[in-house]
């Protein structure tokens, strides 16, 4: 962990707290650091959403925008994340800020996780669940979780876009397993690396 620049007392937007604090936050001395050793990554985690005022002047949005770093965007699965996301997607890439992808924290909500992606057309990179515990442990384990999900997922996506293609129709199961009916061929549900037959028909159930 680096030290941090302004450590603010009221659990307030920036700007505000800062005032209340006497000081002003000056964008200008915001820079990131130099000197990442290899193989290291750096994790600049923002004061809360991208329009978030840092002063009378400046949203955190400028500041992301001036540093041209990739952003990854962290959405709720509640009700609401939809429009929220989008909107944050869509402030980002009028400032043409590079977005590396969303991470979902919450229930699974396969279709609103896959909404967002479609319309937002970026790549979701897995979906951590609210930790009982934010502790080292916790952490490792859910992060070993998300890696396994996130590549059988990627490859789903992959099969999903192949059978597209081929003009076959998808389908998509409660427990987030798809289904694909090749040109009336039998259903398969792909899950992970394997491909099977599927469990029940669903030609009803068109995504």
């Amino acid at each position: 962990f680096l030290p941090e620049r302004h450590v603010l007392r009221e659990p307030l937007s920036p700007h505000r707290a800062a005032e209340l604090d006497g000081v002003e936050i000056d964008v200008a001395d915001l820079n990131l650091p130099a000197g990442i050793p290899d193989g290291r990554f750096l994790i600049v985690e923002g004061a809360g959403g991208v329009l978030v005022p840092l002063n009378r002047r400046t949203l955190q949005i400028d500041l992301f925008a001036r540093w041209r770093a990739p952003v990854i965007v962290v959405a709720r699965t509640a009700l609401g994340t939809i429009n929220h996301t989008l909107l944050t997607l869509e402030a980002l890439k009028r400032r043409a800020v590079p977005i590396q992808g969303v991470v979902f924290v919450g229930d699974a909500m396969p279709d609103s996780e896959r909404t967002i992606a479609d319309f937002g057309q970026v790549n979701i990179l897995g979906r951590l669940p609210v930790l009982p515990a934010l502790n080292t442990t916790a952490l490792r384990d859910a992060f070993a979780v998300l890696g396994r999900h996130t590549t059988e997922r990627t490859l789903v996506d992959a099969a999903v876009r192949r059978a597209r293609k081929r003009h076959a129709v998808v389908f998509e199961f409660d427990d987030g397993g798809v289904g694909v009916n090749a040109k009336g061929r039998s259903h398969t549900e792909i899950n992970g690396l394997a491909a099977v037959r599927s469990r029940k028909e669903c030609h009803n159930q068109p995504v």
